[in-house]
């Protein structure tokens, strides 16, 4: 979802530079432009902000979370899972069997379940600082009212002293300025039918789409990315009966 001034920004960049190439932008030439490879070791280190592209999106940026901490480069800490009480009646908990589909073992998950915002971020600041953490997913409600540029500088500036990434999960309708070195914006795709037997077609995998709407290369380019891939992040080919098929702006993760 690009907002109208980076829509601009994109056109102009498109029409001087040509299509991103996997070197970002790159002169026009009569090749066709190789697919922009997924920005995956960003995501190792950091913090992350992760939002939804409208209503109901939570469960795809939710895995979009945790295939990222699968990434991380701290193999055998914990990961931590802070969240409001409050929230858990409206958008559930965890399933431990689940998370092995992301590549991450239920024994290594804390969850930390804290009365409000202030908590949470102090728990968050005091998790990045303990470096026992081999990530850590903080989901914040639907109304902030505290986290924003000094609470994420203040996150921030804890994190550099630990390699664990920190993924920010924020309400779909939030944004504004924060010191997070990236925001994703995640929305859903439809699945890819998985044919078992002959008539009879599957659920496929959960696939998502991811853009990267701030941060260091950031081209608002949406990446079809398949989330069920443990330790990385699986190539998702574009449906055979979507639109986006023709879209040159559409990229498959590498």
């Amino acid at each position: 979802m690009k907002s109208p001034h980076q829509q601009q920004v994109f056109e102009k960049l498109r029409s001087r530079f040509g299509m991103p190439g996997e070197a970002g932008f790159s002169p026009k030439s009569n090749a066709s432009a190789a697919p922009s490879a997924f920005p995956a070791a960003l995501l190792k280190t950091g913090l992350h902000e992760c939002l939804g592209q409208g209503p109901g999106d939570w469960p795809g940026v939710l895995a979009f979370a945790l295939s990222a901490v699968s990434q991380a480069h701290e193999k055998g800490k914990q990961v931590f899972m802070l969240r409001l009480k409050n929230a858990c009646q409206e958008l559930g908990t965890l399933y431990g069997h689940g998370l092995h589909a992301f590549g991450v073992d239920a024994a290594e998950v804390i969850t930390v379940s804290v009365k409000g915002e202030k908590e949470l971020l102090w728990a968050a600041e005091e998790i990045a600082a303990s470096q026992a953490a081999r990530a850590a997913i903080v989901a914040l409600g639907r109304s902030e009212k505290l986290y924003g540029f000094t609470a994420s500088r203040r996150l921030k500036l804890r994190i550099e002293s630990s390699p664990a990434p920190i993924f920010v999960l924020r309400h779909w309708g939030q944004g504004g300025a924060t010191a997070a070195h990236s925001r994703w914006r995640i929305g859903r795709l439809r699945s890819s039918s998985e044919l078992k037997t002959p008539g009879s077609a599957l659920l496929g995998k959960l696939r998502l789409s991811a853009v990267l709407e701030r941060g260091q290369g950031a081209l608002f380019i949406p990446w079809e990315i398949d989330c069920h891939a443990p330790d990385r992040f699986g190539m998702a080919s574009l449906l055979a009966d979507r639109a986006a098929r023709s879209d040159p702006r559409a990229y498959q993760a590498a």
